[in-house]
């Protein structure tokens, strides 16, 4: 899948789901691409876009109102923060992605599971239950890192020199 057909998928679902949970105004998105296409103002010249682009027109009629503005990144925060988490993920495992199981122009469903993934899990998982990686070299880079910190009521904390415990974020 392209990017651009990324940016409509992501559009697509949420246009969906803001169905399902009842919105009944939709005026903004943060998707450039779209926005300019679907509004007309750029025009589609891949056959693939044109297809997302026609499914987002059977979805919109279904609104009370629908003006697709498009949102400066810098004040989307939410967007801004999932794209920084994914771009800083390393060690992403499949339980924690969202799955695109077949592509809204194919007319099926999306699953998607929660992206909460970040630095601390590992650590987490380690002092938990105790689960270090399969390389040694790795493993015990874990087991260094997380002698450094300490898990109380599923926050994790990293001790200080002298001084309180600093909760982790």
């Amino acid at each position: 899948m392209t990017k651009n057909e990324a940016e409509y998928e992501a559009v697509i679902v949420g246009l969906k789901l803001a169905l399902k949970y009842g919105a009944r105004v939709i005026r903004k998105c943060d998707s450039q691409l779209v926005v300019n296409q679907v509004n007309r103002t750029f025009q589609i010249k891949e056959q693939r876009l044109q297809i997302y682009w026609a499914e987002i027109h059977k979805i919109l009629p279904e609104f009370d109102e629908c003006r697709l503005d498009q949102i400066p990144r810098v004040q989307n925060i939410e967007a801004d923060g999932l794209a920084k988490l994914a771009a800083a993920t390393k060690n992403i495992i499949k339980e924690n992605v969202v799955t695109l199981l077949h592509l809204s122009i194919d007319q099926i469903e999306v699953h998607s599971i929660n992206l909460t993934w970040d630095w601390r899990n590992r650590i987490i998982t380690y002092l938990q239950e105790g689960t270090l990686p399969q390389d040694k070299k790795e493993a015990k880079k874990l087991q260094m890192q997380a002698a450094r910190y300490s898990l109380k009521n599923h926050n994790l904390y990293k001790r200080t020199f002298g001084g309180p415990l600093a909760k982790c974020l």
